[in-house]
């Protein structure tokens, strides 16, 4: 039998400015409730003081079960995992160290655990128990979670809930080998393999909006690719239908366009790729990986505007625009990319 209803899975990466600002946060979450909650932080490392830090509000927050976990540095897929494989709540969420928790009604919380789904959605717009199986449920809810749906769910990590041993038994986990999309890949695979899912308007989750810009790296290419056979290999678990090809189109025309704004377009501003190179390049990763559909304007509504306009001009072939356009953009910001 588990100790706690609920892990709270934290991976930490030199996080001294917002962990504790976290932990507070679930303290307030679970007041008079801390029985209910373990968390579960995994240390990936970090060489500033997020650490000592946290052992200073373990001794502070003794009613608050936090746990500390310190790896060598392995990413956050990584550390993720570790949560998993150490948490001993029956179900487990993970809150990444710059984010909160929203003021929890414990209640309620437990009124939706109560009804055997594997996996608990929260600030949707609907209050719904949705069983996987029956009709088109499925595909219907990864379109939610790739903004295709008439319902919205968020497509990263925040706002959902895992039953553990769901996770174990059917050896749900982080892949290490991305830095990028893992945590849409770890949804999507927990939702494929799922039997029952309660979406819920009720807040459990605040991310704090970053600023912070895509960056260069020379892995992304790799990750991109990667990510794309991931995903492809599950939705090949599903019937095949309008909506599996719709989702395979908006992550195709989502992943393209990062390429071309964090590896190609700065790789041509610095003179290491010249404009020909790159386009050759792109139409060998498009052959390579799959990627269709962008004549469809089926995505168009959760793009932007300049999302729009470079789906069109991908569309046409005309890599060297969109590149221009993207080095143009970042000249008159400010923004280096590598």
């Amino acid at each position: 039998m588990e100790d706690y209803l609920i892990t709270i899975v934290i991976p930490m990466y030199n996080v001294e400015n917002s962990i504790e600002r976290l932990i507070i946060s679930i303290s307030k979450a679970f007041k008079d409730q801390e029985s209910v909650v373990e968390v579960l932080a995994i240390d990936d490392g970090s060489t500033d003081k997020t650490v000592k830090i946290f052992e200073n509000l373990q001794k502070k927050n003794q009613a608050l079960a936090l746990k500390l976990i310190r790896n060598s540095h392995g990413g956050v897929s990584k550390a993720r995992n570790t949560g998993i494989k150490y948490s001993t709540g029956q179900y487990v969420t993970f809150v990444d160290s710059d984010d909160e928790l929203a003021l929890v009604d414990v209640v309620d919380l437990k009124e939706k655990l109560a009804q055997n789904a594997e996996i608990i959605i929260f600030d949707t717009d609907r209050n719904d128990v949705i069983d996987l199986n029956k009709d088109n449920n499925r595909a219907e809810v990864l379109a939610e979670i790739a903004m295709l749906g008439k319902h919205a769910i968020s497509t990263g990590i925040q706002d959902k809930i895992y039953l553990r041993s769901f996770l174990i038994e059917n050896k749900i986990a982080f892949n290490d080998k991305l830095r990028v999309g893992e945590d849409t890949l770890f949804v999507f695979d927990a939702v494929s393999l799922a039997n029952k899912v309660v979406e819920t308007n009720s807040k459990f989750y605040v991310v704090h909006d970053s600023s912070s810009v895509h960056l260069f790296n020379e892995y992304n290419v790799t990750n991109e690719l990667l990510f794309r056979k991931y995903l492809l290999e599950i939705l090949s678990r599903l019937e095949s239908n309008s909506i599996i090809e719709k989702i395979k189109i908006r992550f195709g025309i989502t992943g393209i366009i990062f390429l071309i704004e964090c590896y190609f377009a700065p790789l041509v501003r610095t003179g290491r790729l010249t404009y020909t190179e790159a386009k050759v390049k792109l139409e060998d990763i498009v052959r390579e990986g799959q990627y269709e559909g962008f004549d469809s304007n089926i995505f168009d509504k959760a793009l932007s505007k300049r999302g729009k306009i470079f789906r069109r001009l991908i569309n046409k072939g005309m890599f060297k625009t969109v590149i221009f356009l993207l080095n143009t953009e970042d000249r008159i910001k400010g923004i280096n990319r590598i």
